[in-house]
């Protein structure tokens, strides 16, 4: 898409990762893939998720293949749909520090401002700052983490 653009003389615009730290095991472990290379090139695949649809098929097949996957490998799959997320709503980062996790917001984000304090206003659990970073609040387990992200996210990306 980029070089399309940049053949067509178009201007490209930076291509912006996000990045996610929040502290949950996410690797996938040797005794569920011992082999080496075919676990290198899961977590390619797992790099490709974009979706919680995808990320649903992506562990039936894991399952179906090598077995239930461990906690770990969960959470990979759900740091790839976050990461997709966040990049949908321009989040250059999201952070976890004690029972708070930050989203900090890329300059570019097309996110109207108006609409996020919208949010923030109807969520108890969220708070946002002058400097443009939303925080939530959080129970201490990942799994409360991720699904208060996803659902986060999934609001703003409908707003945009």
């Amino acid at each position: 898409e980029r070089a399309v653009s940049e053949q067509k003389g178009e201007a490209v615009r930076p291509e912006r990762r996000a990045t996610i730290q929040l502290g949950l095991d996410i690797r996938i472990p040797e005794t569920y893939i011992p082999e080496e290379d075919l676990r290198l090139r899961t977590y390619k695949r797992i790099a490709t998720v974009a979706s919680e649809a995808q990320g649903d098929d992506m562990l039936r097949e894991l399952a179906d293949r090598f077995g239930p996957p461990p906690p770990p490998v969960a959470n990979l799959l759900d740091y790839a749909v976050l990461k997709s997320q966040a990049e949908r709503v321009q989040v250059e980062a999201i952070e976890r520090k004690g029972s708070r996790v930050s989203v900090r917001f890329s300059d570019e984000t097309s996110l109207p401002p108006e609409r996020l304090v919208e949010i923030v206003r109807v969520r108890r659990d969220l708070r946002l700052e002058p400097g443009g970073i939303l925080w939530l609040e959080i129970k201490p387990d990942g799994a409360s983490i991720v699904r208060g992200l996803k659902t986060v996210l999934r609001h703003l990306e409908g707003s945009r």
